[in-house]
């Protein structure tokens, strides 16, 4: 658990230096992630095969632990300043918090664990939207008010999710696809990731990714009862239909 905890916490010391610039943050940030992980490969080898989804487990959990800290850190210890100063971007997209989770989610896949639902996933990203707007004001000398991390209260629907109900909602309402019957693309899979990324927040690029990612049964379960709970039975109907 180590590595975990070795991580998140030479993050938040890095995010705290005022000195660096974007390109030390993000080599640095990667150095860090490369540390973790090949350590974790490096256990993982080194023990039998029938303890390894245990080992997981207890990366789980720290992983949980930590990013809900690491949130923590975001929203009150970090300068404010030095954020500010910094490519604002990069720090949306990059989502420290949640990267670095799907990077060990695909080591665990390596070693033929599948845990992948078992981690938190969160989208912090919102985070840094205060300063963003922050940031337009003081470059464009127009009046912005903004609340800069606020109380904003993060949604319950993963990406995933919410891509699935929009999706589906745009299919029935309009017969826009995004893949035609040949399974082909109908639009540039950038400019959609986009579209979902101004509407409901996340990264593009890992959005991009996962658009065409199939629900697990657990995921749907959860969506169902919000549809039919205001009428969408239709969307409920196509969202299970999906699933099967």
């Amino acid at each position: 658990m180590e590595n975990i905890r070795k991580y998140y916490r030479e993050m938040k010391r890095l995010l705290s230096r005022k000195r660096l610039s974007n390109r030390q943050v993000n080599i640095e940030a990667a150095q860090l992630a490369n540390i973790s992980l090949d350590g974790i490969k490096n256990k993982l080898l080194s023990m039998p095969i029938n303890v390894r989804p245990q080992y997981a487990k207890f990366i789980v959990d720290a992983i949980n632990n930590e990013v809900s800290m690491f949130e923590y850190t975001i929203e009150t210890e970090l300068d404010y300043g030095y954020l500010l100063s910094l490519d604002l971007d990069y720090l949306y997209q990059l989502d420290y918090s949640h990267s670095f989770p799907l990077h060990i989610t695909g080591v665990f896949e390596e070693f033929g664990i599948e845990i992948k639902h078992e981690i938190q996933e969160k989208d912090n990203s919102y985070h840094f939207q205060g300063l963003k707007l922050e940031n337009y004001q003081s470059n464009n000398n127009t009046e912005v008010e903004v609340n800069i991390l606020g109380n904003r209260k993060e949604p319950k629907a993963t990406l995933a999710q919410q891509w699935a109900i929009i999706r589906n909602l745009m299919e029935c309402a309009t017969g826009w696809k995004l893949t035609n019957d040949s399974n082909q693309l109908m639009y540039n899979k950038t400019d959609v990731a986009k579209f979902i990324s101004f509407l409901c927040g996340g990264a593009e690029d890992r959005i991009r990714k996962h658009l065409e990612d199939e629900l697990a049964a657990k995921d749907v379960n959860e969506i169902l009862p919000y549809l039919e709970n205001i009428g969408l039975h239709e969307i409920s109907d196509r969202i299970k239909k999906d699933a099967k």
